[in-house]
């Protein structure tokens, strides 16, 4: 594993006063040395970017981002030695740890995407990303990774006490259907539904085990 150090980029604010500017703080997990000091290389041309570690095995990312989430992004390669980019993923969400992620990979799995997407991956591209189109993945990445960190206490206000419920009740063990839950809460399923789409995005989540897991790293069942 490799560390950067980062800087913050200066910009003119108002009155004409010196001002931070955010940098985007990146980590890249890929077994290839090569690619991985070529990404960095080509990532830290970049102003307001910043590649703070490196990593060639989603093992070391794991044991790393787990002990503290220090990257806005992460850039992960999906065949990496071990465990896979996609399991790596997994992983991540399974410990709580929602930062948005772009997957690199050298095939096209459409299937594979699709269940990766729905359940929170930020996206997925192919190993031959163009750098203009990586650099604004990167910087949407970034907005969404500002969401995502809110403190949990910030973003549980927000959920209304019949949202609350709704969630309650997709983590119960009886595993009930949609169909079930509005019948439990007297509402039109309709109505369920609007419950969901209001947690994706209040939580900036995309699938109902996204919403278990925050629930359940948040006590709140």
């Amino acid at each position: 594993m490799l560390f950067h150090s980062t800087c913050e980029c200066i910009h003119y604010g108002q009155n004409n006063t010196f001002a931070p500017m955010k940098v985007i703080k990146i980590s890249i997990v890929d077994d290839h040395s090569v690619v991985r000091s070529g990404l960095s290389a080509l990532i830290n041309s970049w102003n307001g970017m910043r590649v703070v570690h490196e990593f060639e095995s989603g093992e070391d990312f794991l044991t790393s981002i787990k002990k503290e989430k220090h990257s806005d992004v992460i850039i992960l390669d999906n065949h990496l030695k071990g465990i896979t980019g996609e399991q790596t993923f997994f992983n991540m969400q399974k410990s709580g740890i929602f930062l948005p992620v772009i997957l690199l990979t050298a095939n096209d799995n459409q299937e594979m995407f699709d269940r990766l997407l729905k359940d929170g991956l930020f996206s997925a591209e192919s190993k031959t990303i163009k750098p203009e189109i990586l650099k604004q993945r990167i910087i949407q990445a970034s907005e969404k990774s500002v969401i995502v960190n809110k403190s949990a206490d910030e973003l549980i206000e927000k959920i209304s006490p019949r949202e609350m419920e709704f969630m309650r009740l997709i983590c119960n063990d009886r595993e009930y259907t949609y169909q079930e839950i509005a019948h439990i809460m007297n509402v039109h399923v309709r109505t369920i539904d609007g419950f969901r789409k209001s947690l994706f995005t209040k939580l900036s989540m995309k699938s109902k085990t996204g919403l278990v897991m925050f629930a359940i790293k948040n006590k709140l069942v």
